[in-house]
């Protein structure tokens, strides 16, 4: 199991999805979401995009708790009309 601290050092993120949900291996997906925003797009090319957690916690009990690092700025979600 990976400790919160270390959770953070790897990901940026909390290890606590906002509903109260542990995000540990087996319970969270790590993903990677291009992206174009004003948090991303000072980054070289091929690095401008956002950290993506989605707590599985949250999508058994039918919602969705997607977490961006950097965080999201702009409308919408990123790669999503």
């Amino acid at each position: 199991m990976i400790c919160a601290d270390t959770w953070r050092t790897v990901t940026g993120m909390a290890a606590i999805c906002p509903n109260g949900h542990q995000l540990r291996p087996g319970h969270v997906l790590v993903g990677w979401s291009p992206c174009g925003c004003a948090n991303c797009g000072n980054q070289p090319r091929g690095l401008r995009g956002h950290r993506t957690l989605q707590c599985l916690d949250c999508r058994e009990q039918g919602e969705e708790m997607v977490r961006y690092n950097p965080p999201h700025i702009g409308g919408g979600h990123p790669n999503r009309a």
